[in-house]
Parts: C-alpha cells; structure tokens; sequence
C-alpha cells in the first residue's frame, strides 16, 4: 500500500537494485513482481527527479575542495542514476523490464537497446571501475566506508602508483572523467527532451 499510494520517485531508484536474499520460492517471485510493479509505474516526474536528487547530493558533497568519488560531481553517483533512471524512462518501449543488480550489465543493455551510444557505454564502465578502485583504496586505507581525498595529497600518489598513473596522469584522468560523465548525464537529463539524440 505505501508503494502505490505514499512513495516518492527517489525510492523507485532504491528499490531498482533490490535484491530478495531469504524465504520460500514462491513469496520470493511473489515480492519481485510486485517490487517491479512498483519500480516501473508512475514514472512521469522520474526525469526530475533524479536531477533533484543529484543537486541535493551535489549541495551536500561539494563543499569542500576534497573530491568525493561517489557523490560528487561527476562521480560513482552519476553513473548509476544514469543508468537506473534511462531504466525506468525507457522500459515501456522494451519488451522485457531493464534489470541488472550491477550498474556495467545495466550499461551493457542499455547498449544493446539502442538507448546509449557504445562509445558512451565503454567510457561509463571503464570510469566506473576507475571509480571503484580509488574508492575500494580508501576504505581499504582506513577500514570503513570513505569517498573523499584531496587531489593534492600524498595519498592521491599513492592511488596514482597503485592504479598505474603518474601523479599528474592520474589528476587528468580524474578531471576528464568527472566533466564527461556529468556532461553526458546533462545531456539525458538536463537538456530538452527535442536536443537528446534518442527517441
């Protein structure tokens, strides 16, 4: 009943990747179906949304001069409302609901469905497991979650030596990859419906 009746479109995003761990087969397949139901109605202000969402991220995240690799500009964040929100647009053109638990298969199928280009796809994947790996040094570094450095300190030579960049290859990289992927989101989300090149 909350589902239908009182939920907001951001929980649509939380529930996108849900996954049901424990109990009988057929509760199992019975909860799915109804959380699919869920997940791909109502889906008229989901455009918004998101962009709302991210903002309030962005308000929060980027206060500092610290890069937040997940929720701030151009980060982890980005890449997955991407790719759940082309989801949920998208799925009442596709025969079969846009599911994948893992964001690269998300990106794949939106690939193989014509919604994003494949030189988009190979760059968000690619970006997202560069993401990944500073984010995994930096829990790894200090043994709970962590999403935040600074591009000038000594543990940012340290991410360079251990993903194979230079000091400076890797602040490039970095740069590059955070003003691509909020570009290419703009142009799904931000820019009118008329200039996006998908139909």
């Amino acid at each position: 009943n909350y589902f239908f009746k009182f939920a907001r479109p951001w929980e649509k995003l939380a529930y996108f990747r849900s996954r049901i761990i424990l109990g009988p087969l057929s509760k199992k397949r019975e909860l799915e179906n109804l959380i699919n139901q869920f997940v791909f109605s109502s889906l008229d202000d989901i455009r918004k949304e998101i962009v709302k969402l991210k903002n309030l991220l962005l308000e929060y995240k980027e206060k500092t001069n610290l890069i937040n690799i997940k929720e701030g500009l151009g980060g982890i964040r980005y890449i997955e409302f991407l790719a759940q929100g082309l989801s949920l647009i998208f799925h009442p053109k596709i025969k079969e609901p846009l599911i994948a638990q893992k964001t690269p298969k998300l990106l794949e199928l939106l690939n193989f469905y014509g919604i994003i280009l494949k030189e988009e796809k190979d760059f968000l994947i690619e970006t997202y497991y560069f993401y990944r790996d500073i984010e995994h040094f930096l829990q790894i570094k200090e043994f709970k979650p962590r999403y935040s450095f600074h591009p000038e300190s000594e543990e940012s030579c340290i991410f360079a030596k251990l993903l194979g960049y230079t000091l400076d290859s890797f602040r490039k990289k970095l740069e590059i990859s955070r003003k691509k992927v909020k570009e290419i989101f703009e142009r799904y989300f931000e820019e009118k419906q008329e200039n996006i090149y998908f139909s």
